[in-house]
């Protein structure tokens, strides 16, 4: 009978190893897999769900089913990516028991997702990736300033404007799944709505950061 391993060697593990040994029964390697994820599922949870309280509830409940029903996964599954799932429909839940929206009508689960998400780069700027810190101090500068103004222009957002564009573009999130969350919270919604609202938020975010540039270099000029 093998030892388990050390909780060295299981740290050095990947998700996907350490949810096969989990399925094993192996002591501490669901443990692991909890502390990597829980943040991050707190994080995504309260994009959804607007409250710290519920947020943490649901990444709680997510992680926690996930183990429980570890011997349903399968490994050409993504670990993190099915338990995301998971936590998508824990926070489904929480609104639903909150008396806040309607069930997703079935033909808009099956509508088909869009093409890959808007990436950070993309509302920025097209050349962002290639002017972090080198040795270009002012193309660093601007970089970090861009990166600085974009969290306060999505903060101005409408809520589910920030919602649609933080789950598409933080998190990577199929369009037919914002189509659950948008119509389990707000009521309503359609794949053509929520990339209409996408693509409004890109736009008014990328406004709102030439705005800021422009008046930061105004501000600069007249103190020279």
């Amino acid at each position: 009978m093998k030892d388990n391993p050390s909780l060295e060697n299981l740290k050095a593990k990947s998700n996907q190893e350490l949810m096969q040994l989990a399925q094993q029964d192996i002591n501490g390697a669901y443990d692991i897999i909890y502390e990597r994820l829980y943040g991050k599922f707190v994080s995504l949870a309260l994009k959804i769900l607007r409250n710290t309280a519920d947020a943490e509830d649901a990444a709680q409940k997510a992680l926690i089913a996930g183990y429980i029903k570890r011997n349903k996964f399968l490994s050409l599954s993504k670990v993190e990516t099915w338990l995301t799932r998971i936590l998508i429909n824990k926070a489904k839940d929480i609104i639903k028991k909150n008396g806040v929206g309607k069930t997703t009508d079935a033909a808009t689960e099956e509508a088909a997702d869009g093409p890959e998400g808007i990436k950070r780069g993309e509302i920025l700027d097209p050349d962002i990736d290639n002017r972090t810190a080198g040795n270009d101090f002012q193309a660093d500068k601007r970089t970090r300033l861009m990166l600085m103004f974009l969290e306060e222009c999505i903060k101005k957002l409408p809520e589910e404007e920030k919602m649609h564009l933080e789950l598409r573009e933080i998190y990577e999130m199929p369009y037919k799944e914002i189509v659950k969350i948008a119509n389990e919270k707000f009521g309503h919604s359609s794949l053509g709505n929520i990339k209409n609202k996408t693509d409004s938020a890109k736009q008014k975010v990328k406004n709102c950061i030439e705005r800021k540039l422009s008046s930061y270099e105004i501000i600069l000029k007249n103190r020279h």
